[in-house]
């Protein structure tokens, strides 16, 4: 078979190498059929006075469709580097049958601290996106010779754990509050809980730190999502830095583990030692290591991050050569389990803390630290309980008495799972499993509820958002006891969802009076506006399962209120208001959405 010709795009970024002084071609494009991509090597040129050799060699691997595709440096195992750095992936040898090792470059690194901002933009052309990469990888060489890739002010990374497995996934919460506990607590190792999660057994999470005698010393929240009872138990140990090989390599034997906790005065082995006997039941249990983080190089610690591994099932029940005795397993652990060629089993280990989550986006404290009643389980209901439960609301309880039907599905959040289902429970379960911190509470009734608990529990809110444009539920609302103020506000849409009606009121009782006066002018243009269309009802609501709407509208309509309802929220003591938002139009292209009244 003919060797495969590369094509133009690689040749032509290929040449545009000729030009950089410190590159040198080796060959030419190779392709690797077992990776599907192509291969270029080349050397690079440094200043031999840092801790990298003047002259190392690489390889630049390149998709078919470059310039567009991914674009990777490794170095070669035959003269390239051997150590694991910063911004780079484990550097071990891989798979025998590539010239190159694994330790992948961040070429996309700030690389801030010799200044080469031109490079911040990565270009897609043919002629300059492989030269971008290269000079890229130059200055991360440099800066990995001079010994700053990590400088003051730049986010900390950790070294890269390479999982050996994807599950199970160990989940943990470390605030400000714990960190403070472990900065004053002097037990360097103990016992740990995981329970599962209620929808994802593959995840355990962290629920009870213990000392060595099983007694409590810290236990975790969560929210509905994470199961009471324990599933597996696990030992923690504690380090006041984190546990690498210099320059930056995460340990990959118990060999390496071992020298780098004992380069920190830990000695890992004995502490093994010490608390095997609390795992000797035939399965495998997690290994947490901890140790506190900042935020940014040369910022004060905040964090203690718990990164975890799978330790092997150790010795147990009739250990054959072996006595049957603490002594004898500890004996076998050592000659034939705990070995220090033994493979390390790094898991995924996420800090699942309320900031940590939200970084992608979350609501201001003033809504997120109310508990929220949500009156009406329909597609509106469930759009805005998902909005806030996914912005970090926490706390809701859920009123609605109708099931689940098929139909609902085409602008409902819940899916064929739960058809037949009453919507409430099968909302509140949805929301805890969006967010691990989240409890709900499900009434399957009409509201008003008539339970002395049922009317405690809604009167506990304070929050009350009406989904039901149910002109007999929000009179109920008017007579209803609240006990305290509260800040209600009901959401609706009009007829096919193009405009969208937002009532807020505070006080103590909702205004339903004021709230006809505002809403019937409206509902009586709407009546004038669709009089020839055929409609089930008239009026403005979601309630109905085939209330004429299509789901984009719907979101976006939720979309606008979930935007007024966090400012509405900070504020008490207004008047009663109803803002009007409706679509626009231009020669019958959908231009956005304005607010009208």
């Amino acid at each position: 078979m003919a060797a495969l010709r590369p094509p133009d795009a690689l040749l032509q970024g290929r040449r545009a190498l000729e030009h950089l002084p410190f590159c040198q071609m080796m060959t030419d494009w190779e392709w690797f059929a077992s990776e599907r991509k192509w291969a270029l090597r080349f050397r690079i040129k440094v200043d031999p006075q840092g801790a990298i050799p003047e002259w190392t060699t690489w390889y630049l691997l390149c998709e078919s469709s470059y310039p567009w595709g991914t674009i990777g440096s490794y170095p070669a195992k035959d003269g390239g580097i051997e150590c694991t750095f910063p911004h780079q992936l484990l550097n071990n040898l891989g798979d025998p049958h590539i010239p190159w090792r694994t330790g992948k470059v961040c070429e996309q690194t700030s690389l801030r601290s010799i200044g080469r901002r031109m490079y911040d933009i990565e270009p897609l052309t043919a002629s300059h996106r492989i030269g971008w990469y290269m000079s890229r990888l130059h200055d991360w060489i440099v800066a990995a010779s001079q010994g700053c890739l990590n400088e003051d002010g730049d986010p900390f990374e950790l070294p890269h754990f390479p999982l050996a497995k994807l599950d199970p996934q160990i989940a943990f919460v470390e605030d400000q509050a714990s960190f403070d506990f472990w900065q004053l607590d002097d037990h360097p190792y103990g016992i740990v809980d995981f329970s599962n999660l209620v929808m994802n057994p593959s995840v355990l999470a962290v629920t009870q730190f213990k000392k060595r005698n099983g007694q409590e010393l810290l236990g975790v929240k969560y929210g509905d999502a994470v199961q009471s009872k324990v599933a597996l138990t696990g030992l923690w140990i504690r380090t006041q830095e984190v546990p690498h090989i210099p320059p930056w390599q995460a340990p990959t034997t118990l060999a390496e583990l071992v020298r780098a906790l004992s380069s920190v005065g830990i000695d890992v082995q004995q502490l093994l030692r010490d608390l095997a006997k609390t795992i000797r039941d035939g399965v495998r249990h997690p290994l947490l290591i901890g140790f506190p983080i900042p935020s940014t190089i040369g910022s004060p610690l905040q964090r203690y991050h718990w990164q975890a591994l799978l330790l092997p099932v150790l010795s147990n029940g009739n250990a054959k050569g072996f006595s049957s005795s603490e002594k004898g397993y500890l004996l076998r652990d050592g000659s034939l389990v705990l070995t220090s060629h033994m493979k390390l089993e790094w898991l995924g280990s996420v800090n699942w803390e309320e900031s940590e989550l939200r970084t992608r986006g979350k609501l201001p404290a003033c809504i997120t630290s109310k508990k929220i009643l949500i009156i009406g389980a329909g597609a509106i209901g469930s759009m805005i309980a998902e909005l806030l439960a996914r912005e970090g609301c926490h706390d809701f309880v859920i009123v609605d008495n109708e099931r689940l039907q098929v139909g609902n599905l085409t602008r409902h959040t819940l899916d064929l799972h739960t058809v037949g289902d009453r919507k409430a429970d099968a909302l509140a379960l949805r929301l805890v499993s969006l967010n691990p911190h989240a409890h709900a509470t499900a009434i399957p009734k009409s509201f008003p509820p008539l339970g002395e608990s049922d009317r405690k529990l809604v009167q506990s809110c304070d929050c009350v958002i009406d989904c039901t444009a149910d002109d007999t539920v929000l009179y109920a609302m008017s007579i209803f006891d609240w006990k305290s103020d509260k800040q209600f506000l009901s959401v609706s849409v009009g007829l096919f969802a193009k405009r969208i009606f937002l009532f807020s009121s505070f006080g103590r009782y909702f205004p339903h009076s004021f709230f006809i006066e505002k809403t019937q002018p409206w509902i009586e243009n709407e009546t004038r506006e669709y009089s020839d269309a055929e409609l089930p009802r008239e009026g403005i609501g979601c309630w109905h399962p085939i209330f004429p709407a299509s789901p984009d509208d719907l979101w976006m309509a939720v979309s606008v209120a979930g935007k007024r309802i966090a400012s509405i929220a900070s504020a008490s003591n207004v008047a009663p208001t109803l803002e009007v938002f409706e679509q626009e139009f231009s020669g019958g292209l959908f231009q956005g959405i304005k607010k009208v009244a």
